[in-house]
C-alpha cells in the first residue's frame, strides 16, 4: 500500500518475472529482459493525478528493487498504450520505452495495444547528468 499523510492512496506490487513464465514469454517477445522484475502501481484517487506522485512512488520502488534483488537488473513494466499519464511517469522515473504493440498475452487487462518500458541497474536516476 501506498500511503500519503498516513491515507493510502494507491499501491504497488512487485514480481520476480521468473514466477510467471507465460508472462515472462510475452514480454520477451517484445525484446525486453528475459529477466527481471515486474511491477503494477496504481494511484486510487483522481485528484492526486499530475502531481509527481506517481514517478515518486516508482522510482523509490525501483531504488528498493535494486537493494532486496542485487542479480536483477532490470525492471519491466507494461502499460496500455492509451495511459499517457502512466507513461510520463514511467520516463521521469528513468524508464525507457521498448516497444509498442499486441501482447501475446491471455490476461484481459493486456487487451488491446501496450507499451514496454524499461529501467535497467545502469540507468542514471532522473536528474543525474550524463557520465
Amino acid at each position: 500500500m501506498v500511503e500519503l499523510d498516513h491515507e493510502p492512496v494507491g499501491f504497488v506490487q512487485r514480481y520476480l518475472l521468473a514466477d510467471n513464465p507465460d508472462w515472462q514469454r510475452a514480454l520477451a517477445l517484445t525484446g525486453s529482459p528475459a529477466e527481471g522484475v515486474g511491477i503494477d502501481y496504481l494511484i486510487g484517487s483522481e485528484a492526486l493525478l499530475g502531481r509527481s506522485l506517481g514517478p515518486a512512488i516508482i522510482g523509490t520502488v525501483v531504488e528498493d528493487t535494486w537493494e532486496a534483488y542485487p542479480e536483477i537488473d532490470a525492471v519491466v513494466v507494461s502499460v496500455a498504450a492509451d495511459n499517457r499519464r502512466s507513461w510520463r511517469a514511467l520516463e521521469k522515473a528513468g524508464f525507457t520505452r521498448m516497444w509498442i504493440g499486441l501482447l501475446d498475452s491471455a490476461d484481459p487487462s493486456d487487451a488491446g495495444q501496450n507499451v514496454v518500458y524499461v529501467r535497467r541497474r545502469t540507468d542514471a536516476p532522473p536528474g543525474d547528468p550524463p557520465a
